[in-house]
C-alpha cells in the first residue's frame, strides 16, 4: 500500500525512469549504423545533419558558418588546422561547382584547407578543377572510412 503523503516521491521516480528512457532510446537513435544505401536515400537536410555529427565523432570540431553559408556547409577544426567543408548528397557524379564554391568558401571563411564531401564519385572535370584549386575531395569510399572510424570509436 502506499503512503498517500508520499505519492510526489513515486511520481518523482517514475517521471526520472522515463526521462531516463527516453535519453537512452534517443542516444540508440543516433548512434544507429547507417551504411550508405541508408544515406543515398536521404534527403539533403538529413545528409547535412548526418555529416555534422559523423565529423564530430571522427574528432573534428564542426561549426556552421552564419554569414557564408551559402558558401560552405560546415567549418572544421583540428589540430589547430581550419577548413572549410561542402557537404553535396547527389544520385550521381559531383561536378565542378561544388568545387569552386568550397575554395571560395574557404577563403570567405579563413580556412588552410577546402575540402567537398559527397556520397557519390566526381567527374573528370571536378577532379582537374580540384587539383587546380587545392580542394580535397572526400568521395564514397572516403565518406565510408568515416563511418568506419566512426563505430570504431563507439565500440
Amino acid at each position: 500500500m502506499v503512503i498517500p503523503g508520499h505519492w510526489w516521491i513515486i511520481s518523482a521516480v517514475v517521471a526520472l525512469a522515463l526521462y531516463l528512457i527516453g535519453d537512452y532510446l534517443c542516444r540508440l537513435e543516433a548512434a544507429a549504423p547507417v551504411g550508405l544505401y541508408e544515406i543515398d536515400r536521404m534527403d539533403k537536410k538529413s545528409f547535412q545533419r548526418f555529416c555534422g555529427r559523423l565529423l564530430k565523432q571522427v574528432g573534428y570540431r564542426v561549426s556552421r558558418p552564419k554569414e557564408a553559408r551559402q558558401w560552405v556547409s560546415f567549418v572544421l577544426e583540428k589540430d589547430g588546422l581550419k577548413m572549410a567543408l561542402v557537404a553535396k548528397q547527389y544520385g550521381g557524379p559531383v561536378g565542378v561547382r561544388p568545387v569552386e564554391k568550397a575554395s571560395a568558401g574557404a577563403a570567405r571563411n579563413r580556412c588552410a584547407r577546402a575540402i567537398v564531401l559527397t556520397n557519390r564519385e566526381f567527374t573528370p572535370e571536378a577532379r582537374q578543377r580540384a587539383a587546380e584549386l587545392g580542394v580535397e575531395l572526400w568521395d564514397r569510399d572516403k565518406l565510408a572510412d568515416l563511418i568506419i572510424v566512426s563505430r570504431s570509436r563507439h565500440l
